[in-house]
């Protein structure tokens, strides 16, 4: 499952509370913009494209985030509907993205 944070307002269905203690991965994620998807990878992968950015808003220095850069048409995220381009993934299989490098 990935979890994402979209930008445009158009988040469907709420994903879990998290703990009282735990602090969201960014300032700009909310419970109203974070969401949850399941893709199921075909032989071409999941179906999109990603780009990390290194400066990220009202962050500390060094952090950065992982966007979506670009959907491919008839592959398993474009066809889930519910990730855009632009939005941000903050976790893959529970695992949180921010500070991973690309290695």
């Amino acid at each position: 499952a990935i979890l994402v944070s979209s930008d445009n307002g158009q988040a469907k269905g709420k994903v879990p509370h998290p703990e009282p203690n735990e602090k969201p991965d960014y300032s700009f994620v909310t419970e109203d913009n974070v969401f949850e998807v399941g893709l199921l990878k075909n032989t071409s992968g999941l179906g999109f494209s990603f780009s990390r950015e290194d400066h990220v808003p009202d962050e500390p220095a060094g952090s950065s985030m992982v966007r979506v850069k670009k959907l491919f048409p008839g592959q398993p995220a474009a066809e889930s509907g519910r990730i855009k381009v632009g939005d941000v993934i903050l976790r893959v299989n529970q695992t949180p993205l921010k500070g991973l490098s690309q290695h």
